[in-house]
């Protein structure tokens, strides 16, 4: 009896501990997108439609490029055996991104030199110039927030996250009233970044010298993100950034813009906070499959904890969209508003699942991610062109695309369901045994 009583305080302060870390990053990154969404407001006086779904198109172009920097092996830094083989795999990562974006730009700086690309504006304001700064910037900071996370720096990177937040605004606004400066949020997102990847750089000190050798190793060791999770998360990218990527071709840039006002105020921020919660979950996670061989009682006590913010946060916007609109945006903006209201179903879904979606790495099952990311990719595909050859309104293309979007996140909840039985998590540490010994 008394110990199955000790078992269950240790079970409670167990969680009481990961509650407590996830708070502490949630509440970080709550307060860092908090700051950009209630600036918008003036962002909007300062900037056109036209000025967002230009924004829009190149953030998207960017992030999806960033993914790409780092071949997925940012991952093996928090799932590494050691500190010194998560510090191995920051250095391969660091080493892809420079390696990678050079090699884009000389790219790019030799058919701009040759007009094989035409040119938007000034060299230096080029988007074509630009988008590689974003994906070096989000890849540089992605690797030095995992890192922090391995070590358990939770309140570091959550107050790195909000000062994140505000170097974005001020830059956002100072460029804004400066003058008409070509992407001008774009140069803030990027600021804002790379100073907050400074910061972080210095708080992981990784002093460790580079040796060819353990670079390879990790490369080799590792080599099923490169194979199945980098095509799979290039594929969830430009998934979840769709509308703004297709939609400029299909209804110009202001509707663009009102699509990527709509984003900027609820998608990326619910997606930085899941990100934030994913973090945490996935170091504990990793780390109760190393020990227990077991975490499905943590996976739904994750999803439960996701459903009720997801319920109470998307619940409250929906009911109170209308007033904010009429009280801090000009009548210009009042579209978003509606569009807003059609995209909050597959919002809120999205924030319950995709923090989850760490359990594909966990049990190193990216296979199955890239099935799936490339049926959730034909699902969107297929709904919006259909909708928008049979009934060509905005309003039916973004209705379809929700609703399979939805059908496809619970097929996705599913899959991670699964990989959480106890035979799964057993049969990876048999393997990883196995490869040790």
């Amino acid at each position: 009896m008394s110990r199955v009583l000790n078992q269950l305080i240790e079970a409670v302060l167990s969680f009481n501990i990961y509650l407590r870390h996830v708070f502490i990053v949630f509440s970080g990154t709550t307060i860092s997108v908090l700051i950009p969404v209630l600036v918008v407001p003036i962002l909007t006086r300062l900037y056109t439609p036209e000025d967002f779904g230009q924004y829009g198109f190149v953030y998207s172009i960017g992030i999806i490029l960033g993914v790409f920097c780092t071949l997925r092996y940012e991952h093996s830094i928090v799932i590494a055996r050691n500190d010194r083989e998560a510090q191995q795999a920051q250095r391969l990562c660091e080493c892809l991104i420079v390696g990678i974006n050079l090699f884009v730009f000389i790219v790019i700086a030799g058919l701009q030199m040759g007009h094989f690309l035409f040119d938007l504006g000034a060299w230096w304001c080029s988007w074509y110039i630009i988008i590689p700064l974003v994906a070096a910037s989000t890849a540089a900071f992605r690797v030095q927030t995992l890192l922090a996370n391995r070590r358990e720096s939770y309140k570091f990177v959550s107050k790195i996250k909000v000062l994140q937040g505000l170097m974005i605004t001020f830059f956002s606004v100072c460029f804004g009233l400066i003058g008409p400066i070509p992407h001008g949020m774009v140069w803030a997102f990027v600021l804002g970044y790379a100073i907050c990847t400074v910061l972080l750089q210095q708080k992981n000190k990784n002093n460790l010298a580079i040796r060819k050798k353990d670079l390879l190793r990790i490369a080799k060791r590792y080599i099923n993100f490169p194979r199945f999770s980098l095509p799979a998360e290039l594929i969830n990218n430009t998934t979840v950034r769709y509308p703004l990527i297709i939609f400029p071709f299909l209804f110009g840039n202001e509707v663009a813009g009102f699509l990527t006002l709509a984003y900027r105020i609820v998608a990326i921020p619910a997606r930085f906070v899941s990100t934030a919660v994913a973090e945490v979950f996935f170091q504990r996670a990793s780390k109760e499959m190393r020990e227990k061989n077991q975490c499905r009682h943590l996976f739904l006590f994750t999803s439960a904890f996701l459903a009720v913010i997801s319920i109470l946060g998307f619940g409250i916007l929906y009911f109170s969209l209308d007033l904010v609109f009429n009280i801090f945006f000009e009548s210009n903006w009042e579209a978003t508003s509606t569009y807003i209201k059609i995209l909050i179903p597959l919002f809120a879904v999205n924030f319950v699942v995709s923090p989850l979606s760490t359990m594909i790495y966990i049990t190193e099952k990216q296979t199955w991610d890239l099935y799936w990311q490339t049926f959730y990719l034909f699902m969107i595909s297929i709904s919006t062109i259909s909708a928008w050859f049979f009934y060509g309104s905005l309003e039916s293309v973004l209705s379809s695309l929700v609703y399979a979007a939805i059908i496809s996140y619970i097929i996705y909840y599913i899959l991670f369901f699964i990989l959480t039985k106890e035979k799964q998590i057993k049969k990876r540490a048999t393997q990883q045994e196995y490869a040790s010994s």
